[in-house]
């Protein structure tokens, strides 16, 4: 309503008065005609609001007023905004639900190698632990050892120091003669060539032989598949001062410094062999090897023959599924991307397109339109011509194939291969896949497209 209409009403009905037009009264006083009407019909009066200087028409009894209706105004608004496809945006929703579904499950996988409480990683540290708190209390022992070692130094200088001064007092005074001293120095033995790195471990037992010589420094690598186990039995020969230390992947470790054997040491390829004597000393080894894979218990390949067995870096197994749209622990989960609207955009069932596994992506499952037309996209369009689906479609990267598709008829009812229009035309597909039919034109489109699987 008009404001200003409403103030007037306001200030009329604050006045306390409704005055009736005075013409209107007078007419209806004079006019024979005007009385005979009100006795069988009202008589309707306009309202005229007073003011503060001109007051209000009033309003005789046994009549009713009519106001105008009041004037709305219209407020168009625009924008430049066009409202998505909803077909896209379903599709893209459907494909960031997937890949929010694949990131869990490698969010699990690798969660599961930082478990806390129970995991690989978590071995192999509390080992690490125990091996330095092994060697840090073998460190203590040799510094009291030296500490004693350096007492006993002290004294025996002492000594020297004293005999030789009895020796001097001798020479000089002339009661002895000058003697050869003899030498107790040992012998130097000539180094020994380091030998070349065995062979690669498998599951059979192989065996690696280093013959006792003195070697200064040499290290050999014993390599097998990424991240297997490597087992080792060692026996070792030591005369002298030598070291054998055996060092895995992940750092835990084993050290010989005498003669000593050791079984079903377990180490993370690759393992490698440092081993070291000193100028008088020799060494010599035998280590027989083989490499146990996490995989040999694991079979990946009874639901999905492509997928494959991978060890993670803490020594895990797990299946690595050929497909993003086959999941789970053994690939037995597998996910169809060619739902009921996906067949629908592709125009599936009018036989415009077909819809298929799109296997260009390794990371999402998705669907592929492969369209009569030879065109490949996220939804089909009637171009005249149709299309039929080979068994289980599959659209393959960069593989180029003919696509068989037949024209449709231009009176009658649509149809692919296997129908017949009106007016008699039928349309088939032989063993070749060339659509042949009477009556109709057949088309192959080149295209890249899927392939059955």
């Amino acid at each position: 309503m008009d404001l200003r209409i409403c103030l007037l009403l306001l200030a009329t009905l604050l006045s306390g008065s409704l005055n009736v037009d005075a013409t209107t009264a007078a007419t209806s006083a004079t006019s024979p005609t005007s009385e005979a009407s009100s006795s069988s019909k009202q008589t309707k009066a306009t309202v005229t609001p007073g003011s503060s200087t001109s007051p209000g028409t009033t309003v005789s009894p046994g009549t009713t007023t009519t106001v105008e209706p009041i004037a709305f105004t219209t407020f168009p608004m625009k924008n430049a905004q066009t409202p998505p496809n909803a077909k896209i945006v379903l599709q893209q929703a459907v494909l960031l639900n997937q890949q929010i579904l694949a990131l869990t499950n490698e969010l699990n996988s690798v969660t599961s190698d930082f478990n806390i409480t129970n995991s690989p990683l978590l071995q192999n540290l509390t080992q690490l632990q125990s091996q330095v708190d092994t060697q840090n209390r073998t460190l203590q022992s040799y510094l009291k050892t030296l500490q004693k070692l350096n007492d006993v130094q002290d004294q025996q200088e002492a000594n020297v120091t004293n005999i030789y001064s009895y020796f001097s007092c001798f020479a000089a005074s002339s009661c002895v003669t000058a003697s050869p001293t003899p030498s107790t120095a040992r012998p130097t033995i000539v180094p020994g060539t380091c030998p070349g790195d065995p062979a690669k471990a498998v599951s059979d037992s192989k065996s690696f032989q280093v013959p006792s010589k003195r070697y200064d420094s040499c290290a050999n690598n014993i390599q097998g598949d990424d991240n297997t186990k490597i087992f080792l039995n060692v026996s070792v020969t030591i005369q002298g001062d030598a070291t054998l230390e055996i060092v895995g992947r992940t750092g835990n470790t084993s050290t010989f410094t005498n003669t000593s054997t050791a079984s079903s040491l377990s180490f993370t390829s690759p393992v490698k062999l440092n081993y070291r004597t000193s100028p008088s000393s020799q060494i010599g080894f035998t280590v027989d090897y083989r490499q146990s894979s996490p995989c040999d218990s694991l079979d990946c390949t009874t639901a999905d023959p492509k997928a494959k067995c991978i060890v993670s870096p803490s020594g895990q197994a797990r299946c690595q599924c050929s497909s993003p749209c086959v999941t789970g622990d053994l690939c037995t989960e597998t996910t169809n991307p060619c739902t009921t609207r996906a067949k629908k955009a592709c125009g599936q069932t009018a036989g415009n397109g077909y819809c298929a596994t799109d296997s260009c992506d390794p990371t999402t499952c998705a669907f592929r339109c492969v369209c009569a037309d030879g065109t490949e996209g996220l939804s089909c369009s009637d171009s005249g011509q149709t299309i039929t689906p080979p068994p289980n479609p599959t659209v393959e990267c960069a593989t180029t194939t003919p696509i068989p598709t037949t024209k449709k008829a231009s009176t009658g009812t649509p149809g692919g291969a296997g129908t017949t229009p009106a007016g008699g035309s039928t349309s088939t597909k032989d063993s070749t896949g060339t659509g042949t039919s009477s009556n109709s034109q057949t088309t192959t489109v080149t295209a890249t497209t899927a392939q059955g699987s």
